[in-house]
């Protein structure tokens, strides 16, 4: 019955939320008109070309002479977006595979080995559970 209760509050409280959430929302309903004569429609606009990016705009060297004003080898750049895992040096793109990682064996191994490189060096482990025996898999 307490469960109940609690379950009941808690969703009153979400829908009082959702419902302060959504005041900046506004409903917008389009009508077409049904005259007669149909007014001609009007010539669709042209978009405005976008706006190069600042890597776009970098000028292109070449491999014989350096210099400092001019980019090369924009063919190895891809933008990314993820998790990346230092002691695996390993970059994972969703948060599931992520989740994934982390219960891994290989990243667990990594996670012992940098624990005892980390107490060889500073003396004691900084910003992490100590390292532990395996007991599942």
């Amino acid at each position: 019955e307490r469960q109940r209760s609690r379950d009941d509050r808690s969703k009153e409280r979400q829908r009082k939320n959702k419902d302060e959430d959504d005041d900046d929302i506004m409903e917008v309903v389009v009508v077409q008109r049904k005259d007669k004569e149909k007014e001609p429609e009007p010539e669709p606009e042209k978009e405005p070309e976008q706006e190069k990016s600042a890597l776009e705009l970098v000028e292109e060297g070449d491999l014989e002479t350096y210099d400092k004003t001019k980019g090369v080898g924009k063919q190895f750049l891809r933008p990314v977006t993820g998790f990346f895992c230092r002691a695996c040096k390993k970059l994972l793109p969703t948060e599931t595979e992520s989740i994934n990682h982390i219960k891994s064996k290989i990243h667990w191994d990594a996670c012992v080995q940098s624990s005892k490189t980390q107490k060889r060096g500073a003396g004691a482990v900084t910003g992490g559970e100590p390292a532990a025996k395996k007991t599942a898999k």
